[in-house]
């Protein structure tokens, strides 16, 4: 998955909000339809990439100060 093709499924949600998605989506895996499932996919997705780019933000600043 791109992060082009994730952004159309979530929409532009802040971090809280994929997180609570995730937390919904996950609980009862059952009852997902397939979009849920890629809905899903989609905001773990936006989250990781999310996080790498924290980290190598932070890794800059350290190497800079």
């Amino acid at each position: 998955m791109d992060r082009e093709r994730a952004r159309q499924l979530v929409g532009n949600q802040d971090t809280t909000s994929l997180k609570n998605m995730i937390r919904a989506l996950s609980m009862l895996p059952a009852l997902n339809t397939p979009e849920d499932e890629e809905r899903l996919a989609a905001a773990k997705f936006i989250l990781r990439s999310r996080n790498k780019s924290l980290k190598a933000s932070i890794n800059r600043g350290a190497r800079l100060g």
